[in-house]
């Protein structure tokens, strides 16, 4: 499911979309709310941060970094099961 190219296809086009927001906790917030409908807890947002970050800098592209943190995002029990 996570690796497939419709989720990879999926997490491009949102991470495209977030790329409008103007800071990197801007996107993160706004990918919490479209994916999960909420808002990210603190310490969520900082790993969130982290994440991204360190994704960024191995991947080369800000754009390849928050596509991987959508498909993170997309494969969580709360995205996948509803309660």
């Amino acid at each position: 499911f996570r690796n497939s190219p419709f989720v990879h296809g999926r997490a491009a086009g949102l991470a495209s979309r977030l790329a409008k927001s103007p800071s990197p906790a801007d996107r993160l917030r706004q990918a919490y709310r479209l994916v999960l409908g909420r808002e990210p807890a603190s310490a969520e947002l900082d790993q969130a941060l982290t994440f991204v970050e360190s994704s960024r800098v191995r991947l080369g592209s800000d754009a390849a970094a928050l596509a991987s943190y959508c498909r993170v995002l997309m494969a969580s029990n709360e995205f996948v099961y509803l309660n």
